[in-house]
């Protein structure tokens, strides 16, 4: 089996772990849910690329929010956690990379909250996204070495 044949099976196997176990970890919010998804799509970015960022937080995102119930917020988490995934690896600094991908996600999902649940709704989402984010950034940098050396991988 070719490389890329193995790297997109593992990237098929993070993908729907991401999405059981963000769905067992899933925990309701007035205006949506927070999970654990971001420690892997972080972690998939930082191991493989800001390509395989971009389709493990955008195919997590849109098919945790499908099985969650939540799916008239698919199409954003599509784009947003795919957005989010592309940026954690963005630059040659992995903490600049989180900042970024944090900032893009939680200003993101605030202002899609305003079409949602009209002016008021931005402020109240801020602070349990940049939690969810801050969350992923500690699961990731627990996992990635970890996972660096059971895979043999170089950072790309």
């Amino acid at each position: 089996m070719n490389s890329n044949n193995k790297k997109l099976i593992l990237l098929a196997i993070i993908i729907a772990l991401n999405v059981a176990i963000s769905k067992i970890l899933l925990i309701p919010t007035p205006g949506g849910f927070i999970t654990v998804m971001d420690g892997l799509v972080f972690t998939a970015a930082s191991l493989f690329g800001k390509k395989e960022g971009a389709i493990v937080g955008g195919l997590s995102g849109f098919l945790l929010d499908i099985v969650s119930g939540y799916p008239q917020w698919m199409l954003f988490s599509l784009v947003i956690h795919g957005a989010q995934g592309y940026l954690s690896a963005s630059t040659k600094s992995r903490p600049l990379n989180y900042l970024l991908a944090t900032t893009l996600m939680v200003i993101s999902y605030g202002l899609a909250n305003i079409l949602f649940y009209g002016p008021g709704g931005f402020l109240p989402s801020l602070i349990p996204n940049l939690l969810q984010n801050i969350s992923g950034i500690i699961i990731a940098t627990a996992l990635v070495p970890v996972l660096q050396r059971v895979l043999k991988l170089s950072t790309p």
